[in-house]
């Protein structure tokens, strides 16, 4: 240890107590966890030998260009701490916002409700085992259009429905029908709607081609083995790629289109089976319905 002129700070010769110099500075580092020396590999010890390897210097020998190196050693150090704890506090900040962000959407998906739905069955004088009763009208069973929500409805006095009809069965404003019960299962359908429900979800897949299309244009695998069209009915493996090839080339602009290019037998058709697939509630996936 060499002691200088009174003006001049004591100089150290050794780099333990370089360290010893910057220890009261990593205990109290600003922005900065364990989990962040973690997930930059690295600790202590290896930023002070990266600092003094970028310094150029020997902290054991002090020379005219190089004063003081505990000092140089001390400031670089803590401007390399306070960057990694800026850089992983952004991280952190875009985590949190990119959460928000997902839980807001599960929110927003779970509290969606159909806006309009095609008549199945229409009871003029319901049925005996109905959960209406406190209620007067006649009982309408319908699918939705958006997410094939089998629902039980009131329509208005006076207003007679039939099978394949259209109707708004929104929050405000319904012209036709007056009361949603609620949600009902595939087994609480009648006899009529089960025979009319192929037929009506065929329609809806029809009516909706823009979005079906867009489907088979962005669809990715669900698995590492499994991909999202295999869960389709009457398209396997072969019929998977020829999909998968044709769009790469050109997106599919329709039905025909996608009938045409990819050699599958009425597209709408195998779509609207995976749906009555779907429907009972026993499918693992789900790609056009919502869970009960």
């Amino acid at each position: 240890m060499k002691t200088g002129s009174p003006n001049k700070p004591e100089v150290h010769t050794t780099r333990l107590v370089a360290y010893a110099r910057i220890k009261f500075l990593w205990k109290n580092r600003v922005c900065l966890r364990n989990s962040v020396l973690k997930s930059k590999k690295t600790n202590k010890r290896e930023l002070v030998k990266d600092i003094i390897q970028q310094e150029g210097c020997n902290v054991g020998k002090q020379t005219p260009q190089n004063n003081y190196p505990h000092v140089r050693i001390q400031s670089r150090l803590f401007e390399k701490v306070v960057d990694i704890g800026r850089e992983i506090q952004m991280r952190g900040n875009e985590f949190s916002r990119r959460r928000e962000e997902r839980r807001e959407e599960a929110y927003e998906s779970s509290k969606r409700y159909e806006e309009h739905a095609y008549v199945l069955d229409y009871l003029p004088h319901g049925r005996s085992e109905a959960r209406h009763r406190y209620r007067a009208g006649a009982l309408v069973q319908v699918v939705g259009e958006e997410f094939f929500t089998l629902l039980e409805a009131i329509a208005k006095e006076g207003v007679v429905l039939k099978s394949y009809d259209r109707v708004y069965v929104g929050k405000s404003n319904r012209e036709k029908i007056t009361y949603i019960i609620g949600r009902i299962n595939y087994d609480e359908l009648t006899s009529n709607a089960k025979m009319e429900l192929s037929s009506v979800v065929e329609k809806i897949v029809q009516s909706r081609e823009s979005w079906f299309i867009n489907f088979f244009n962005m669809v990715q695998a669900i698995t590492p083995r499994m991909h999202a069209l295999e869960l389709i009915p009457g398209i396997g493996k072969k019929y998977m790629w020829q999909i998968i090839d044709e769009r790469e080339r050109k997106p599919f602009e329709n039905f025909d289109d996608l009938q045409q290019r990819a050699n599958i037998p009425s597209p709408a058709r195998l779509v609207a089976k995976r749906i009555l697939e779907e429907l009972p509630g026993e499918s693992k996936y789900r790609l056009f319905t919502r869970a009960p």
